[in-house]
């Protein structure tokens, strides 16, 4: 079955996939006649009478348990990032004692809050080169409204503060 992928399967459908090799329509109709709310109080012993295997029955009840704690879970904090300053404070203890050169990016909502951060390359000692189709393709798997990227300096180099004195203040 290639329905994994997809969002759009009916419980008849995810049974199945729950079920794996053993699933037959009948069963699976059968089972999702019982309606969702049913489904998930049933005990593994309650769907091994039904006609599932121990083990089947496992696999059915630990999806519920496990969409139960989703939906009983805390709303996560996020941090915000307005400036470069705040990407800087987040980042800082993390980054600043690597021995190699990492280009980090962090990727954000609409409401500037991160939602993933991802290491895209660790380069050498003083150098880190990444190309843009792996900053873009992780902003889209995790549907970033906007991206901050960051990278470390093992070493302050002189040349930072002689090509970027807007950055440093030295203007």
């Amino acid at each position: 079955m290639t329905h994994y992928e997809t969002n759009n399967l009916n419980l008849q459908d995810i049974l199945a996939v729950l079920i794996g090799s053993n699933a037959t329509p009948e069963l699976c109709g059968k089972l999702a006649s019982y309606g969702i709310r049913y489904l998930s109080d049933m005990t593994v012993w309650e769907l091994q009478k039904e006609g599932l295997s121990k083990i089947e029955g496992q696999r059915i009840v630990a999806a519920f348990n496990m969409s139960k704690k989703l939906v009983s879970c805390k709303r996560q904090e996020y941090n915000i990032i307005r400036s470069p300053e705040d990407a800087a404070d987040l980042m800082m203890e993390e980054m600043r004692l690597l021995q190699q050169e990492h280009f980090v990016c962090l990727y954000l909502n609409s409401k500037n809050e991160v939602i993933n951060k991802k290491t895209v390359f660790i380069g050498s000692l003083n150098a880190s080169v990444v190309h843009p189709r792996e900053v873009f393709k992780n902003a889209f798997r995790y549907g970033a409204a906007s991206i901050m990227c960051l990278h470390n300096h093992r070493i302050m180099f002189k040349l930072d503060i002689d090509y970027c004195p807007w950055y440093y203040g030295n203007t």
